[in-house]
C-alpha cells in the first residue's frame, strides 16, 4: 500500500460509537479502518487496522467521548503515519436526516449544524450523535473543508385512514419483522420478533449496529415499516398516526445534548 496524497476522512458517528475511515476518493481503497465504541461508558475502547492488515483493540478510557475518540485517531493511531494524516484533503460526515432543508451533500458551516440541529425532533437518535462528531471533528481538523451526505428516507406520512391513538395500555410487538436502511446492503433486523407486555420493563443489549436503535428508531416511525410488523396495543403502527405515535412514546439519550436558542 503506498503512501497516498489525497484521502478523504470518513466519520460515522452513533450514540455511543465513531466508525471511521481514511479512504483514496477516486478509487475508494481505504488505507484504514475503525471503530471506537462504548463512548461515555467505562469500557470505552477503539479498535482499527491499516488496510488489510492485522486488527489493533485498545482502551480509551473510562467514560471517553466522541470528541476524545477522534483525537485519539490523530495523537495515536496516526502517530507514526504522518504522510497519511497530512493527506486528509476533507472530512466526510454521514448524517440519517436532514429534513427538507437538506438532501444532497452540504458543505459544513454554522449554519448547517444548525439546521441539522432543527432536524434533531425526525431523528432524536442520531442527530445529536452526528453533531457531536461535527463539532468535534471541525475542532480537530480545523483546515479542510467538513461535508455532509444525509439519508434519503422514503417519506413516512400519515395512511390516508389513519387514527389517532386510543387510550394507551403499552404493550409492544414486534411480528417478524426484516428491515434495511435505504441504500444499505445488508438487513439490520432479520425476521425479529418479540412481545413487551404493558407495565414490562425490558433492555435490548448488543454489540454496536447490532441494531438496538434501530427498534426504537421504527417503534417512533422515523422510517417506514411493512404493514404487521410493529404493534402497539395490538394495533398495526402503520393505522395510527404520526402523531399520535410519537406524544405517547418518551426517549432519554444517553449522551447529554443542549439545544441553542
Amino acid at each position: 500500500m503506498g503512501t497516498p496524497t489525497k484521502t478523504v476522512l470518513v466519520i460515522n458517528c452513533g450514540s455511543s460509537s465513531v466508525k471511521f475511515a481514511i479512504i483514496d476518493p477516486v478509487t475508494g481503497e481505504s488505507f484504514i479502518s475503525g471503530l471506537a465504541e462504548a463512548l461515555n461508558l467505562p469500557d470505552a475502547r477503539i479498535s482499527y487496522r491499516f488496510g488489510s492488515g492485522k486488527k489493533t483493540e485498545v482502551s480509551l478510557g473510562a467514560n471517553a467521548t466522541h470528541y476524545d475518540a477522534i483525537q485519539f485517531i490523530t495523537d495515536t493511531v496516526l502517530k507514526g503515519q504522518e504522510d497519511l494524516l497530512h493527506s486528509i484533503i476533507a472530512v466526510g460526515h454521514r448524517i440519517v436526516q436532514g429534513g427538507d432543508l437538506y438532501s444532497e451533500p452540504t458543505l459544513v458551516d454554522d449554519s448547517v449544524e444548525a439546521g441539522i440541529e432543527k432536524c434533531i425532533p425526525f431523528a432524536p437518535l442520531h442527530n445529536p450523535a452526528h453533531l457531536q462528531g461535527i463539532r468535534a471533528a471541525r475542532k480537530i481538523f480545523k483546515n479542510v473543508p467538513h461535508v455532509t451526505v444525509f439519508d434519503t428516507a422514503p417519506a413516512v406520512v400519515d395512511a390516508p385512514d389513519a387514527i389517532d391513538f386510543p387510550v394507551v395500555k403499552g404493550e409492544i410487538e414486534f411480528r417478524h419483522l426484516t428491515f434495511r436502511y435505504p441504500d444499505a446492503e445488508y438487513d439490520a433486523l432479520s425476521d425479529l420478533s418479540f412481545t413487551i407486555a404493558a407495565g414490562e420493563r425490558v433492555g435490548l443489549v448488543g454489540k454496536t449496529g447490532a441494531g438496538k436503535t434501530t427498534v426504537v428508531d421504527l417503534l417512533l416511525r422515523t422510517y417506514n415499516v411493512p404493514d404487521g410488523t410493529v404493534f402497539f396495543d395490538g394495533k398495526d403502527v402503520n393505522d395510527l398516526t404520526l402523531r399520535s405515535v410519537r406524544e405517547n412514546c418518551a426517549y432519554v439519550p444517553q449522551d447529554n445534548f443542549l439545544f441553542s436558542d
